[in-house]
């Protein structure tokens, strides 16, 4: 069924969510190509980051813990497919880390790290969901390194215990590299911004 534009079902295995988002993202590739011829690179990455990137990562705090290797493969194949058009690299000259240059764009694996961040913190510092945020407390621990960071325990132990908010809570938690509890929202954006920007 479709939930506030989310297709969730009965296994929560999310495949009919990619391959929504797939498919309407491949629509774009003829209309993009057509703009490209009259716009500029500026203009189209503006374009690109208001329709692909907003559609490829809507609401994705909520399914792409969930998704496994293949399907998060699947959403990067099509992101830097489109990005290709935007240079007009149709030869594969270009790797990755080339078109996130030339194009001045962020890594769509980057993009869902900062939000799922983001999302999480603000669950852990606001305690809203309650009922949410009590069941991610239950599953922490004090960081030994430092008092300034919550780590979480591995719950992975069985196949749908992979899939499970809290192991994605941890693996998020992992990647941030600096003391984080007591800040506001807006310490804590500017800092996880700081910390990919000097990575890309």
């Amino acid at each position: 069924m479709k939930v506030l534009g989310i297709v969730v079902d009965s296994e929560l295995n999310w495949n009919s969510q990619v391959d929504k988002m797939i498919s309407r993202c491949r629509s774009y590739l003829y209309p993009l190509r057509y703009l490209r011829r009259h716009l500029s690179l500026n203009e189209i990455a503006i374009i690109i980051q208001a329709h692909v990137t907003s559609h490829l990562t809507y609401c994705s705090p909520v399914w792409y813990h969930g998704l496994n290797f293949k399907q998060r493969e699947k959403i990067k194949s099509i992101y830097y497919k489109i990005l290709r058009v935007l240079v007009r690299d149709f030869s594969f000259r270009l790797n990755r880390t080339g078109l996130l240059k030339k194009t001045n764009l962020e890594d769509i694996g980057v993009i869902y790290t900062k939000r799922s961040s983001v999302f999480l913190f603000k669950i852990i510092q606001t305690l809203e969901p309650t009922n949410l945020a009590c069941f991610l407390l239950s599953k922490c621990y004090e960081n030994e390194r430092s008092l300034g960071k919550l780590s979480f325990f591995d719950t992975s132990q069985n196949r749908i215990g992979k899939k499970a908010f809290s192991n994605s809570a941890r693996e998020t938690v992992s990647k941030w590299r600096f003391d984080w509890m007591g800040m506001t929202i807006e310490a804590f954006k500017e800092r996880l911004h700081a910390q990919f920007e000097r990575r890309v």
